[in-house]
C-alpha cells in the first residue's frame, strides 16, 4: 500500500510540475511540459492496466528520476530570462513538496549516505549520484567532488 501511496504522490508531484511548466511563455519549456504530461499519462495507463508492462516501483523510480534532474533541466534553458528561471525552479520545487515534503532535502540525504559508505549499492543509487554529478559539472565551486563521485560510478560499472 506504501508503494502505491508514493507512485500516486510522485504522479500528483509530476502533475503540480507541469502546471507550473505550462505557465511560461516558451515553446522549449512547453514542449517539456507536453514530455512529461505524455509520461504521467503513459505511467497512468500502466498503473491502471490489468497486465501492467511495468511495476509500481519501475514507474516510482522513472518519475522520481524525472523530479531529481528537474533542477538540473530548469538551469539550462538559455532562452529563459535567470529571473524566470529562478522564479520557475522555486515553483517547481514548491510544486513537488506539496505532495512530497522533503523530497529533494531526502534526496540529498540519500546521496551523503552513499558517498559517506562509499558504495553504490544499486541502480536507484547511481542515478542519484549521477544526477549530482550532472549537478556538480555545472557548478565550478563543486568540480573538487566530483573525482570522489567518478569513483563511485565507475566502481559500480566495473570500470
Amino acid at each position: 500500500m506504501e508503494r502505491v501511496r508514493r507512485l500516486l504522490a510522485l504522479i500528483r508531484a509530476c502533475e503540480n510540475v507541469t502546471t507550473e511548466l505550462r505557465r511560461v511563455d516558451d515553446p522549449t519549456v512547453a514542449a517539456l511540459a507536453d514530455s512529461l504530461a505524455r509520461s504521467i499519462r503513459e505511467d497512468r495507463e500502466i498503473f491502471a492496466s490489468a497486465k501492467p508492462t511495468a511495476s509500481k516501483s519501475m514507474l516510482a523510480s522513472g518519475l522520481t528520476q524525472g523530479l531529481r534532474e528537474l533542477p538540473e533541466i530548469l538551469k539550462h534553458l538559455p532562452q529563459v530570462s535567470r529571473n524566470v528561471r529562478h522564479a520557475l525552479l522555486f515553483a517547481c520545487r514548491r510544486a513537488v513538496e506539496a505532495d512530497l515534503p522533503g523530497f529533494f532535502d531526502k534526496e540529498r540525504e540519500r546521496a551523503a549516505q552513499v558517498i559517506a559508505r562509499g558504495r553504490i549499492r544499486n541502480e536507484d543509487e547511481w542515478y542519484l549520484v549521477r544526477s549530482l554529478i550532472d549537478e556538480y559539472e555545472a557548478e565550478p565551486q563543486r568540480r573538487a567532488d566530483l573525482p570522489a563521485l567518478y569513483r563511485l560510478v565507475d566502481s559500480f560499472e566495473g570500470v
